[in-house]
């Protein structure tokens, strides 16, 4: 099974936890600051993540809204399309064979 992108991130926050930022010099301020920072925005990509395909699919549903407003305004009819559903989940990276990067 290929873990999920959230997680992934998960993995590597708690690699830094308990690995990476005992192991940083103590009295070395910037490097704890980064490390702090590195672990802040790890946990807001957590986040961010999270709700990213609801977004999406809500953003697609609002265009296709707005489509078929203007589209009634003029006279072309709209696009046929198919019925909504939810956006396909995306497949990790690392799930490739071949190592190129997926698609956005």
């Amino acid at each position: 099974m290929v873990p999920t992108i959230s997680q992934q991130l998960r993995g590597i926050r708690s690699a830094m936890v308990k690995s990476i930022v005992p192991a940083l010099p103590a009295d070395d301020s910037f490097v704890q600051e980064q490390a702090g920072l590195v672990l802040a925005t790890l946990e807001w990509v957590l986040d961010v993540q999270e709700s990213e395909t609801l977004y999406e699919a809500t953003e697609r549903d609002e265009y296709r809204e707005l489509l078929d407003r203007l589209s009634a305004l003029s006279s072309v009819p709209p696009p046929t399309r198919t019925p909504s559903r939810p956006p396909t989940p995306r497949r990790s990276p690392t799930s490739r064979s071949c190592g190129r990067r997926p698609r956005r």
